[in-house]
Formats: structure tokens, C-alpha cells, sequence
């Protein structure tokens, strides 16, 4: 079984990458799952920067000697409460149609694919490396099939063998992608975590459930910050271990430092659980 903890290092300074990563490891888990974000990496057309704080290498490479499997999620969008969900600034203009085919949009992704691929293809788990699955888009709730498969053409082009996941979007199942679920359950409503666990065993029966978010609850604001109740907290980091483990899934969650400033996430952060 895989249990992966979410750390973006994007969003933790690299002098805390270790830090990090060992007590997510001392935390119980043996992988750890990032974003790696397009903007960051490409603040202008063809211009790409893995240097320093952004040493791509550095950091699946210090995984690695942590003994951490790394899933990857390298968009070309990703959401995670990142600027653009990680779309650059210079793309977006008018007449541009983001995540499809067009081409307003799709040959900027595909460049962007070639070179982040092109940096995490020597860890891929065939060749030894320790990036055991790869995560392409996130969250297309509605599906364009020819979009996700066109992204996946690309991925096999570069070189990636691993499995390929899209995270919550029930249409890309059974086709080159494994569909995984993201599951954020409220205080006291456990229903749609059985409820979506339930459907993608019957909609992918061949392959026990994945999780590739999870965690209890939503963002708040800091200005609004919800009554959540020591008890109520209590009964979901209890209860819903126990629900999850009824369908062979074994729930575990890390905190993951660095989310954007102007609102802040119940503690857990994400957990991927495959």
C-alpha cells in the first residue's frame, strides 16, 4: 500500500525539504506527493528556472535518499490554492482557451509537459528512480476524455512509464488514466466518503479504491474561521480511519506547511492513499 503525505516545495523553503520530509516520513508514510507548479517554473515564455529554491532535482533527489516513493502531479493545471492554479500569467489573454486542445493553449502545455517530464523522467520507477506514479491535470470534474488522453500521449512520449492518475474526474476512468478520488469529509458527514468510495469500486472494479486527497474538512478564512468543535474533530480523526479500512484502504494524513496566506486549512493537510 501507498501512503503519501502532500508537501509542495514550492511553497517550503528548500533549507526545510529535509526537515519536511523526514518527519513525514517519521510520521509513517512512505511517499511523499507535490505539485510541481507550470507558473513557477516558466515566469516567461520558454524561459525556465530550476534553480535554487526551485531545484527539482534537489528535492526528489533528497526524497529519495530518505527512502520516499514521490507521486507527481504536474499539471498543466493543478488548482491547489496556487496563483492561476498554476497557469502562467503570460498565457491567459483573450481568446485563450485554457485546459483543451486549442491551440491557444494546448502547445504552451505540451512545452511545459516536455520539460518537467524531460527533468522527472530519470526518476521514473523503470529506471530505477523513486517517482512511482504520475498525476496529470486535477480536478476536471467534466471530463474532455480527448484533453486528458492527448496529455497522457504526451507523458508516454517523454518516456514515463509509471501509472498515470487524474484526481476527480469520474469520466477519465478506464481509459489511460487510473481515476482517483478527493475526498474532504465535514464534521459528522461521513455519507458522501462511503458514498464516493462505493462508486468508484463499481465504476473501476479491477483496482482497489485510490485516494489522492484527503482530508477533514475544507478551507476556512482567518477572518470567518468555522465552529468546529474538540469533539467534532475528534470523531472524524477517529471514525473515518475506520470507515475507509472497511473498503481496504487504510487512511493516514500529514500537515503540510506553506498554503497561500490569505486563508488557512484544518490540519490535516492531504493524503494520497493507493
Amino acid at each position: 500500500m501507498i501512503t503519501s503525505g502532500e508537501i509542495h516545495y514550492a511553497r517550503v523553503p528548500r533549507a526545510l525539504w529535509e526537515d519536511r520530509l523526514l518527519k513525514l516520513k517519521r510520521a509513517g508514510f512512505n511517499s511523499v506527493t507535490s505539485y510541481f507548479f507550470w507558473n513557477y517554473h516558466e515566469p516567461q515564455p520558454g524561459v525556465f528556472d530550476f534553480s535554487g529554491e526551485k531545484d527539482v532535482d534537489a528535492f526528489m533527489g533528497l526524497a529519495a535518499q530518505l527512502g520516499l516513493n514521490v507521486i507527481a502531479r504536474v499539471g498543466p493545471y493543478d488548482c491547489a490554492e496556487w496563483d492561476n492554479g498554476g497557469h502562467p500569467d503570460w498565457l491567459i489573454s483573450d481568446g485563450f482557451i485554457g485546459r483543451s486542445l486549442d491551440d491557444s493553449y494546448f502547445r504552451y502545455a505540451e512545452r511545459w509537459l516536455r520539460v518537467i517530464l524531460g527533468k522527472l523522467g530519470k526518476y521514473d520507477k523503470s529506471k530505477g528512480g523513486n517517482m512511482i506514479a504520475l498525476q496529470l491535470e486535477n480536478e476536471y470534474f467534466w471530463g474532455d476524455v480527448p484533453y486528458h488522453e492527448a496529455l497522457a500521449k504526451v507523458a508516454r512520449e517523454a518516456g514515463i512509464t509509471v501509472d498515470f492518475y487524474t484526481n476527480a474526474n469520474r469520466f477519465a476512468r478506464n481509459t489511460n488514466f487510473i481515476g482517483t478520488l478527493g475526498l474532504y469529509p465535514d464534521p459528522w458527514m461521513l455519507e458522501p466518503v462511503v458514498s464516493a468510495i462505493k462508486d468508484i469500486s463499481s465504476t473501476q472494479p479491477y483496482l482497489p479504491p485510490r485516494v489522492m486527497e484527503y482530508e477533514k474538512g475544507w478551507f476556512s478564512t482567518l477572518v470567518n474561521y468555522p465552529a468546529l468543535t474538540d469533539g467534532a474533530s475528534r470523531f472524524i480523526d477517529t471514525l473515518t480511519p475506520g470507515i475507509l479500512a472497511k473498503y481496504s484502504i487504510i487512511a493516514e494524513a500529514f500537515s503540510s506547511p506553506g498554503v497561500s496566506p490569505t486563508f488557512h486549512r484544518e490540519s490535516p493537510i492531504w493524503a494520497s492513499i493507493m
